[in-house]
């Protein structure tokens, strides 16, 4: 997928230094979340997972899979505290998918339940909306590869 060269050539700038990302995950690996958390990945997501895990940089982290994952970066580990830990009243829905946590306590998550031939668009979930655990997340991005691409060049601006 051209995004993934796209992704990692934006990355390779001097401005985004130091910036690591994994060795990917296979496709077991992918199929086994999927599994554990419920729910299908879009497919922009799986070949992102594949073919760089996740990503970890000053200015962006994108959580996701692999032998190489850490506790900041790990999918499984985000998703269990966005869905379990943090206070009920901001609990995120389990349609959510969170990848991308802001620092202030926000999150931008792949919202799974309006996916549309096997892609979703990615919205963002402020931990500090009046209507909590009820709110309709605002759609930042209309799916994954298109998002991270647009938010790598703004952040890098």
């Amino acid at each position: 997928m051209n995004c993934i060269i796209e992704i990692k050539h934006l990355l390779q700038a001097e401005r985004f230094k130091p910036v690591e990302y994994g060795q990917g995950a296979t496709s077991a690996e992918i199929e086994a979340a999927e599994a554990e958390l419920g729910l299908k990945f879009p497919d922009s997501y799986k070949v992102f997972l594949q073919k760089l895990g996740w990503i970890d940089c000053p200015f962006i982290t994108v959580c996701g899979l692999g032998p190489d994952v850490d506790w900041r970066t790990n999918l499984r580990l985000i998703v269990q505290s966005w869905w379990h830990e943090v206070d009920s009243d901001i609990r995120l829905p389990r349609h959510l998918l969170p990848i991308v946590d802001d620092g202030a306590g926000n999150v931008y998550c792949l919202d799974v339940s309006q996916m549309r031939e096997s892609e979703c668009p990615v919205v963002f979930w402020d931990h500090e909306s009046f209507e909590g655990a009820d709110q309709i997340p605002t759609e930042v991005g209309p799916d994954f590869c298109t998002w991270v691409v647009n938010e790598i060049n703004q952040l890098g601006e």
